[in-house]
């Protein structure tokens, strides 16, 4: 009897233990010119007003070959540029690239956070549960301790003292075969419950700490991507601006060069009317002083283009040099980037343009019973939005209620419809490559785009597929991968 009543004490203190841990996140130099003017002047008639004539025609013609002299110097100019431009358009690649990988693991962490998200919510539900298990089953812990409490202060009598103290130990002995089982299963599964609320909270702590990293990543990211775009932005502007002055500034060269010409065309009729009465001697003089001013002008033009080819072969050689220096991967690269397939051939291998889950589908009824003619797809605030497939811009810019709106012309006829983004960083006219960043969305989704019910539910990006100017099921493009994991609550 004594080494049960020590059992009862033994149970006690270790149910009290288990109840208190119970209750316990000109570039090129002026050339010397060699007017046929000079060499003529020798052999012009005396007559005052041919004369005359001459002097202005020799005057507009010196105009004409230093302006042609000029347009020669601007086209030498615009060939250095144009290999400049193809240098510079090697490296817009280059860092077209590093966007796109960028962008990949962007994407990547995005669905990583979401994946962490969700397994913290599974294990925060099912530590509410254990614990509301323990907290349920407290009571009747109590109540059972409680009794053995009171049969310590008040143990059964021996059995060899009288009958009534026999009767009473009867009594207990059957209460204590009734109850120890019992009580033996409840302390059972109380130490697995602990056992496994412990093993949940550190799950949750591990899961958080892999969160917050993945957030660090994620935000490191999103700074390279800025940087990325931001140095591409600049360099296409630069570009942009320097081709065009330098070809404003021909076209005006050559729009005086062709006013010059109808001038001095129309000097040397009149010149030639003028010398009718002395034409014989003066214009066999006349015409080989011409003659020797083409063979002049011949050679001047000769050395003008030597020199622009000359130019332009160093300006080559400087960007095949560049080329050499660059990484030999980035051969791998140039060709990934410039492979493409007409995007009818593309069914089955888009990508979808930003990290999330569907929240409706072509086809579907919206809540005024009207089809819906584009996929919706609810991302996490910030998310990069990527281009699923490579084209050029048609339209950039805010659109009526659907926030900042992009439209791709891919080719074939088709066009690619992406609307509710918060930012946006291309423009009209640009060409851009499947999986480059083109947008960012913002924290709460746009009033057209959320149910009546939840006006400010998470962002989603719209995304509609045309053909020939009507609406086509954007489904038969989607890779597999847009079904899975954007779709994967585990």
């Amino acid at each position: 009897m004594i080494a049960r009543r020590s059992f009862f004490l033994r149970v006690l203190s270790a149910g009290s233990i288990l109840a208190a841990v119970c209750i316990t996140a000109p570039m090129a130099a002026e050339e010397k010119n060699a007017p046929a003017s000079n060499e003529a002047k020798g052999f012009e008639p005396d007559y005052t007003t041919a004369r005359k004539i001459a002097l202005r025609r020799d005057v507009k013609r010196s105009e004409y070959e230093s302006l042609a002299r000029r347009l020669a110097e601007s086209t030498a100019r615009r060939a250095t540029l144009a290999a400049e431009i193809a240098a510079l358009g090697n490296d817009a690649r280059a860092i077209g690239a590093a966007l796109i990988d960028a962008a990949k693991a962007e994407r990547k962490l995005t669905e990583d956070i979401a994946d962490i998200e969700t397994r913290l919510t599974g294990l925060r539900e099912r530590q509410s549960g254990i614990r509301t298990s323990l907290v349920t089953r407290r009571a009747l812990l109590a109540e059972v301790l409680a009794s053995l409490q009171r049969m310590g202060l008040n143990p059964p009598p021996a059995l060899l003292v009288t009958p009534d103290d026999a009767l009473s130990a009867v009594r207990s002995a059957i209460l204590l075969g009734a109850v120890v089982p019992e009580l033996r299963q409840e302390n059972t599964a109380l130490l697995r419950d602990l056992s496994d609320l412990r093993n949940v909270t550190a799950r949750i702590t591990d899961q958080r700490h892999e969160l917050s990293q993945a957030k660090q990543e994620q935000a490191a990211e999103r700074d390279r991507l800025s940087l990325l775009l931001d140095a591409k932005n600049a360099a296409r502007q630069k570009s942009q601006a320097q081709i065009d002055a330098e070809q404003d500034r021909a076209s005006k060269l050559a729009e005086e060069a062709s006013s010059l010409a109808e001038l001095i065309q129309s000097l040397e009729e009149e010149r030639q009317q003028a010398e009718e009465a002395a034409r014989t001697e003066a214009q066999r003089r006349a015409d080989e002083a011409a003659e020797a001013a083409r063979i002049a002008a011949l050679e001047a033009e000769r050395k003008r283009t030597e020199e622009a080819m000359a130019k332009a072969k160093a300006a080559q050689e400087l960007a095949d040099r560049l080329a050499r220096l660059r990484d030999p991967d980035e051969k791998d690269v140039d060709h990934r980037l410039s492979a493409s397939l007409p995007f009818s051939a593309r069914k089955g291998q888009l990508i979808l343009p930003v990290a999330g889950q569907f929240d409706s589908r072509y086809g579907d009824t919206d809540e005024t019973g009207e089809k819906r003619l584009g996929d919706t797809v609810r991302s996490q605030s910030g998310s990069i939005v990527t281009a699923p497939a490579g084209g050029t811009v048609l339209f950039a810019g805010r659109f009526r209620s659907f926030g900042q709106t992009i439209i791709l012309d891919a080719g074939e006829g088709y066009s690619i419809v992406m609307g509710g983004m918060h930012a946006i960083n291309v423009t009209r006219g640009q060409s851009v490559l499947a999986g480059e960043p083109v947008g960012e969305m913002g924290e709460t989704r746009l009033a057209a785009l959320a149910p009546l019910e939840d006006a400010l539910s998470e962002p989603a990006l719209y995304v509609e597929f045309w053909k020939d100017k009507k609406p086509v099921n954007p489904a038969a493009w989607w890779s597999e991968r847009s079904f899975g994991r954007t779709n994967n609550d585990s």
